[in-house]
């Protein structure tokens, strides 16, 4: 019963799974807790401005997920489920960006520890990122879908060159690096803005439609 009340007390099982398994890798693994709980920059001991581009980007997918998952909720009373299901996959399907983005996922943990490599990563990702905007398509292209279209092309580019065209640009130097990693950021700010925009529209067609509903 007390759950069912206060249902924001499931929000501590996640917290309370991650701080029980940094005890387990301490006992288990043999490693220290500091290396878990301690801040990278201290950790590696570099600049607090080190991955600033990465870590803005990781920031506008949390962002992103963040206003996904709220306005499923706010919606759900609605139940009109084509567009909650929809604000749920583009949640998981940033919050899974947000990991590989963030943790390296499909550059370093996939090919290191699980042995999937990181072009198969990458196709996996493109993969499921056309089934999802063929699947939710119509309401993708209710809204403002240039917005959707322009994070698509900067994060193909992105993809491009850092799987295909990285050896032909090597003598670019660290300039390769900022081409790639500075149209994913394009890409995610434009992600982010589609998003934005869609929810506000969602949620202003809520309450316009409850509106009307309470003057009848």
């Amino acid at each position: 019963m007390i759950f069912k009340e206060h249902w924001q007390l499931f929000a501590f099982i996640p917290s309370i799974l991650l701080i029980l398994a940094v005890g387990l890798a301490k006992i288990m693994l043999q490693l220290p807790v500091y290396l878990f709980i301690g801040d990278v920059f201290a950790i590696a001991d570099i600049h607090p401005f080190a991955g600033l581009l990465s870590n803005v980007g990781a920031f506008m997918w949390c962002a992103t997920a963040a206003i996904c998952f709220f306005v499923a909720g706010a919606l759900r009373q609605t139940k009109n489920y084509k567009v909650i299901h929809f604000l749920l996959a583009s949640g998981w399907l940033s919050t899974y960006l947000l990991i590989d983005d963030f943790f390296l996922f499909h550059e370093e943990l996939a090919p290191k520890y699980i042995g999937i490599s990181q072009n198969m990563v990458l196709m996996l990702i493109v993969i499921a990122v056309m089934a999802y905007l063929a699947w939710f398509r119509r309401i993708i292209l209710r809204n403002r879908y240039e917005f959707m279209l322009i994070a698509v092309g900067f994060l193909a580019i992105s993809v491009i060159v850092d799987a295909v065209l990285g050896p032909w640009l090597l003598p670019l130097g660290e300039w390769t690096s900022l081409i790639e990693d500075g149209a994913k950021l394009l890409g995610i700010t434009s992600w982010l803005s589609y998003y934005i925009t869609a929810a506000y529209r969602l949620l202003l067609d809520k309450f316009c439609l409850r509106a009307e509903s309470l003057a009848e």
